[in-house]
């Protein structure tokens, strides 16, 4: 999944990963009594609606410790913003390896989740912050739905 970040109240500038800033955090650390919570409230910023309901039905049962290896996402094609700039659409081409902790003898834990180079399509609402200066807001793109 990825952030776009609109600098200005018109102008879509700059993608930056939000994967790596919300649900990579939730995945490695979604259960832990400490650092789950403000995992949560991460994700919850970053992804409403069935994205962050799909994030988080996929991680229950989830043990506690995982091994993780960082996934690969790139773009692919075009992306469409809406006229309003209310909404844009992309795509992605996604790897994920997601497994329960190693066990004795360093033996891999049991699969959690894989994806191969699965070709995902990425729908982003734009939502604004409290952050603006001289009439200039930062708006924040928000991840609703992955399919």
């Amino acid at each position: 999944m990825l952030l776009l970040r609109a600098y200005g109240c018109r102008h879509a500038r700059a993608w930056e990963p939000d994967t790596y800033l919300a649900r990579v955090p939730y995945y490695e650390l979604g259960r832990d009594a400490t650092l789950g919570p403000p995992a949560l409230t991460r994700l919850k910023s970053r992804f409403y609606g069935p994205a962050r309901r799909s994030v988080i039905r996929q991680t229950r049962g989830w043990p506690r410790h995982v091994d993780f290896s960082a996934p690969q996402i790139r773009i692919v094609g075009r992306v469409a913003v809406s006229a309003n700039l209310a909404t844009a659409t992309l795509h992605t081409v996604e790897t994920w390896l997601v497994r329960a902790e190693s066990g004795p003898g360093g033996k891999p834990g049991r699969l959690l989740f894989a994806e191969k180079d699965a070709h995902l399509t990425i729908t982003l609402h734009r939502t604004p912050t409290v952050l603006c200066l001289a009439g200039h807001c930062l708006h924040k793109w928000v991840v609703v739905r992955i399919r």
